[in-house]
């Protein structure tokens, strides 16, 4: 329902959600990575792990709004935007401990969070379909 709009929008704001899906998609293409790929070595003294706490309530309240069915599809892309933002830096901020297997456990679970749970995933997939075949 939400991607529906995209038949009848202007090709400027075709292509602005084009770059924010792209933007996205590569943010959590980086993200994957350096989960799956952590840097090596041991960390001296105590771990400290960034939880991503202040993730929490953005992703309730942007899958509520999903889960409700009155979400335009340009705040849905500006609040996945924001939250990809912010694990983004959640992730960079465990670079040191990612090699540890909970700390990279919980950082997939964080980012599955968003491309499943979020539905981030098949809503970008959609939507590169739809422009794909108007251009």
């Amino acid at each position: 329902m939400m991607l529906s709009s995209i038949h009848d929008m202007e090709d400027d704001v075709l292509d602005w959600f084009n770059d924010m899906g792209m933007g996205i998609s590569s943010t959590m293409e980086d993200i994957t990575s350096r989960i799956e790929n952590p840097q090596t070595g041991r960390v001296k003294g105590c771990e400290v792990i960034h939880l991503g706490a202040e993730l929490f309530l953005p992703m309730r309240s942007l899958k509520q709004k999903l889960d409700s069915g009155g979400l335009f599809f340009e705040e849905y892309i500006r609040e996945l935007d924001s939250i990809v933002d912010q694990l983004d830096k959640v992730v960079y901020k465990n670079k040191k401990v990612m090699s540890n297997p909970n700390v990279r456990n919980y950082m997939k679970q964080l980012a599955n969070t968003v491309i499943l749970h979020l539905e981030a995933g098949p809503v970008l997939n959609a939507m590169f379909g739809i422009l794909s075949q108007q251009h």
